[in-house]
């Protein structure tokens, strides 16, 4: 796809820049709103229960005044002496002991009780005076009470008189199957006799009904009541008791009640609270996927209707190199791409008239090519010419005319091989033709003293990279010396280098010149400004670097008394030292840039 065309290309960019960032930021909002939601339920969820604690904490502190003021009262507890031995109403003392003991629940348990609440005292003889019925209760029944009583008998402890004693669930005879029926708690009431005997128990049953009435309100979810013992007081069968049981997508709150220690559960499906979210989601990713596919296939068609004349551009270039050059572009409209196609028309014709002037510029270059090849025969005409008078004062006796003939010779020679190679020696012989050639012109004696190892004589140098130096000396620094003009040419190793110093006898340079001399023949760049002695200096310098590389250095110094000394460093490496030592001229004519 980023391979395809321009079209196809921006489709790939709307799928990754904008789809999928739109796709991230909903699924990361959904993610978002459903961990928010989930925590705002869990929070709901144990104030609800926080709620329910302490509605039936409050139940649980009634009951305990009640069942404190049964245990605690004298007069109370007095009257229950003569009720620890009755087993029934046999007279009519016995009468009146019941009704007291009734008028005693109706004095302290109103507030307390109401019709989910089932309150008695029973003696040890299982005789039970129950509180009055509560009008629409579920409190009457003496054989319900009996059977409960007789169920709870063996788990009432008579040493734990001083407290409220949590007996757990029976269900009645007349309960519904599977009904948890009544949570019991009793305090046993004691004699004050030393021995503290058993007067009676007295039995609170809270009913199912009452936790029920509770958890009815809250549609969403189910509720559990456990004991501390983890038996289920009331509730939903299907919650378990601890929360490593219940199902992993389900929405758990436990809080423990101060008393007794009961857990109070209440359990929520994740789906009921996140169902609706996720549906508009789903409903959102939808309309995103739907909306998504249309815009592609509108952009398709608009995109290969924007391409047309990209791919006219596409054609037009594509014919152009194969040759046909007269063809252009037809502007059909005024938007940036036929101001684009107006731009390609001109670009072709200037490429036109480029390639005209290349064609005529090689054209010229075979002309020149020609010419030069012409030109050849002249020189050596010239040369054969000066030869022939060289050997006519030489036969006539004229020896001084004929040698400096067969220096200008020399020179003529080396000037039309100047992209050679040569060695030192020759370019140490070329050095005196030069002088002797200076000699005539001048009428006056320069002295050039070469010394030159015979070790170094098969040095590569190239051809006539000596001679503008040697020229510089005579021109400018001896040009004023009539007499004692002397040149010396010293060549020297140095480890892994060759030295060669030129040294002059002339009238040298100022100090600040040779500074600025040297600062620019070490930048490695010559001034077009420059006068005609540094570009021949830059010249020499840029010749070595081509030949011997970057490590080629050239340096400009006064004399030890007078004149000026040139010191060239050439790195003696990559086989040069040893190239041209056993080769004829023939086989050293590898070409090198001439003086500029």
């Amino acid at each position: 796809m980023l391979r395809g065309s321009f079209y196809k290309r921006i489709q790939a960019s709307f799928l990754v820049f904008i789809l999928v960032p739109v796709m991230a930021v909903s699924v990361v909002s959904y993610q978002v709103t459903k961990s928010t939601l989930m925590e705002k339920i869990r929070l709901t969820n144990q104030s609800v229960l926080d709620l329910m604690a302490k509605d039936i904490t409050k139940l649980i502190d009634d009951l305990s005044y009640t069942t404190h003021y049964f245990a605690r009262d004298a007069s109370v507890r007095r009257q229950l002496v003569s009720f620890a031995d009755t087993k029934g109403i046999e007279d009519y003392s016995a009468y009146r002991r019941y009704m007291e003991i009734q008028g005693i629940f109706e004095s302290i348990a109103m507030k307390s009780l109401n019709k989910d609440i089932r309150m008695y005292l029973a003696n040890p003889h299982g005789f039970i005076i129950p509180y009055m019925d509560i009008p629409g209760g579920t409190g009457s029944g003496i054989e319900e009470m009996r059977h409960d009583y007789e169920a709870l008998r063996p788990k009432i402890s008579l040493t734990a008189s001083d407290g409220l004693q949590w007996l757990g669930s029976v269900r009645g005879a007349a309960d519904a199957p599977g009904s948890p029926g009544y949570y019991y708690i009793a305090r046993v009431v004691t004699g004050e006799s030393p021995e503290q005997r058993e007067l009676a128990a007295l039995m609170v049953g809270i009913s199912a009904a009452y936790f029920e009435s509770l958890f009815e309100p809250f549609r969403e979810g189910a509720f559990a009541l456990f004991a501390s013992d983890g038996a289920r007081v009331a509730g939903s069968a299907a919650l378990p008791y601890t929360a490593e049981e219940a199902a992993g997508d389900e929405v758990r709150n436990e809080t423990i009640l101060p008393k007794g220690g009961w857990k109070l559960v209440y359990q929520t499906p994740k789906h009921s609270i996140t169902g609706e979210i996720t549906q508009a989601f789903f409903w959102s990713a939808l309309f995103i996927f739907l909306f998504s596919g249309l815009f592609l296939l509108l952009s398709v068609f608009l995109a290969k209707r924007l391409h047309l004349p990209v791919k006219r551009l596409q054609a037009l270039a594509k014919q152009y190199g194969q040759g046909n050059r007269k063809l252009r572009y037809q502007p059909s409209g005024i938007d940036e791409i036929e101001e684009l196609g107006g731009a390609v028309n001109g670009m072709l014709d200037d490429i036109d008239k480029l390639i005209a002037g290349i064609e005529e510029e090689q054209h010229q270059k075979r002309v020149l090519e020609l010419q030069a090849l012409y030109a050849q025969i002249r020189p050596h005409f010239l040369l054969n010419t000066l030869n022939s008078v060289r050997c006519s004062l030489v036969l006539e006796g004229d020896r001084r005319h004929g040698g400096q003939i067969e220096s200008l010779m020399s020179l003529l020679r080396a000037y039309m091989k100047a992209g050679e190679l040569a060695t030192l020696r020759s370019e140490c012989q070329l050095l005196r033709h030069y002088t002797d050639i200076m000699e005539m012109r001048s009428d006056r004696q320069i002295g050039l003293e070469i010394m030159l190892p015979p070790e170094l004589e098969e040095f590569p140098m190239p051809m006539l990279a000596l001679q503008p130096l040697i020229e510089n000396a005579v021109v400018h620094g001896l040009s004023d010396r009539e007499e004692g003009a002397r040149i010396e040419v010293e060549v020297r190793r140095d480890a892994d280098r060759v030295e060669i110093l030129i040294r002059d006898n002339g009238a040298g340079a100022p100090q600040a010149r040779l500074d600025e001399l040297n600062r620019l023949l070490g930048a490695g760049g010559a001034d077009e400004t420059a006068a005609y002695e540094r570009v021949g200096l830059y010249n020499v310098l840029q010749r070595l670097r081509l030949t011997f590389g970057e490590g080629a250095a050239m340096k400009l110094s006064p004399g030890p008394v007078e004149g000026l000394e040139v010191l060239l460093r050439l790195p003696d490496s990559a086989g040069l030292g040893a190239g041209p030592a056993g080769r004829t001229g023939e086989e050293r004519q590898g070409r090198l840039p001439t003086a500029g």
